[in-house]
């Protein structure tokens, strides 16, 4: 888990932040079934959801990502989007690499 140090200057009351980056591999259990597929989602987040939907954000911000239309990811749905996203091009992608074989 990332880390932010916050030291405040007396001088200028002036915040200084240190904050760590770190990449997460999570697994996602993932299957093609052929049902409908929503296109609107609408949910309301305990605190470690949010919090973990939080990290995603400003990591995702950091890092400058683009969703696939070339957008830069700029709010929570953007970063569910991307997520979103990622899943479906890891999915295509194995699908391939397993027809080519």
């Amino acid at each position: 888990m990332g880390v932010s140090t916050v030291a405040k200057s007396r001088k200028t009351n002036k915040a200084k932040v240190e904050i760590e980056v770190f990449d997460a591999l999570v697994e996602i259990p993932t299957m093609k079934t052929g049902h409908y597929a929503t296109r609107r989602l609408q949910a309301s987040l305990d605190r470690k959801q949010c919090t973990g939907l939080r990290m995603v954000f400003d990591g995702l911000q950091y890092a400058g990502a683009e969703l696939a239309d070339g957008s830069q990811v700029r709010n929570a749905q953007d970063a569910v989007r991307w997520i979103l996203e990622q899943v479906y091009d890891s999915v295509e992608e194995s699908e391939s690499n397993q027809s080519s074989k």
